[in-house]
């Protein structure tokens, strides 16, 4: 209704946008907006607002995940308790590991981002067999960063230090361990939507 061809910008962190699009009414109290980009492997946090006085707050952040599927790559992206998650993680046949890890702490009208775009280390371990194998991941960054997100505006802050440590396992179970302005210790947990993926 009231939204309906209201624009939405999407963004990075840097206040770049991705691309915009318009408000749809999807059903009663429900509505949608996207728009189409072309991303690069790796992943990303979205800052999502509107202009309008009715969506509020008018302000989100999501994250997006680029991927490649195989052996020895592990990534996902979607939500859990109290935020977003993205991460892509590669190990090459030569060098270091290569990847990004993105979480989202959402609390008192802003969101943390809290992002590391190289990787110190990645790992795998499996257990079981055949149907039964499950693979968990550990992935840790290096040169994390964190920006704050007034929800209400959508500026951006900082960024500042922080640190960041994904586990992932199966296809839908994640953990995450942060440092810095919103730090966070929380233990692998199946995700409320979205997947992962361990190869």
């Amino acid at each position: 209704g009231s939204l309906s061809g209201v624009a939405v910008r999407f963004a990075r962190l840097d206040g770049s946008t991705i691309c915009t699009g318009a408000i749809s009414a999807t059903g009663a109290g429900k509505a949608r907006a996207t728009c189409t980009a072309t991303q690069p492997l790796g992943a990303l946090a979205v800052v999502v607002t509107t202009t309008s006085a009715v969506h509020l707050p008018r302000a989100d952040v999501g994250v997006i995940a680029v991927a490649n599927a195989g052996t020895g790559l592990a990534s996902g992206g979607g939500r859990v308790v109290g935020g977003a998650f993205g991460f892509t993680a590669v190990t090459p046949k030569k060098g270091a590991p290569t990847g990004a890890l993105v979480h989202v702490v959402n609390g008192g009208g802003q969101a943390t981002v809290v992002q590391a775009l190289s990787l110190a280390s990645y790992t795998t371990s499996c257990t079981g067999g055949g149907a039964n194998r499950v693979c968990t991941a550990t992935i840790t960054g290096t040169g994390a960063t964190a920006h704050t997100v007034d929800l209400t505006t959508g500026a951006v802050a900082g960024p500042v230090a922080a640190s960041i440590r994904v586990q992932a396992a199966g296809t839908d179970r994640y953990g995450v361990l942060l440092t810095g302005p919103a730090p966070l210790d929380l233990p692998l947990a199946p995700v409320l939507s979205g997947s992962v993926r361990v190869g």
